[in-house]
């Protein structure tokens, strides 16, 4: 009945794939930026983080957010069926972009 939550809770990182899709901490710094009124701090975090979001969103979401996870050190392994896994160069593109976002390369 509630094997998913025990399960997802014993993963060691569990609760970084949960909440990985979305850097947080960057989410949370263009939120407070935003809440500051420091619209140009907000902006420019949201500018390093926005290729990343958009590959992650111009692709099929699950297999996206599941190589954005491998790529920033989190291995989840491949979508279950009838999910398909990502095409070589859409992963390396997505791949490429989690380098570029500084706190993700660095969690490694």
């Amino acid at each position: 009945m509630f094997t998913r939550h025990r399960r997802a809770a014993s993963f060691p990182s569990a609760s970084h794939n949960a909440s990985w899709t979305a850097p947080s901490s960057l989410l949370v710094s263009i939120h407070r930026a935003l809440r500051d009124g420091d619209l140009d701090r907000a902006r420019a975090e949201w500018a390093r983080i926005y290729p990343l979001m958009d590959a992650i969103m111009a692709a099929p979401f699950i297999p996206a957010v599941k190589a954005a996870l491998t790529a920033a050190g989190f291995p989840v392994g491949e979508p279950r069926a009838p999910l398909l896994g990502l095409d070589a160069a859409t992963t390396a593109r997505i791949s490429a972009l989690v380098e570029e976002v500084p706190r993700l390369s660095a969690a490694r």
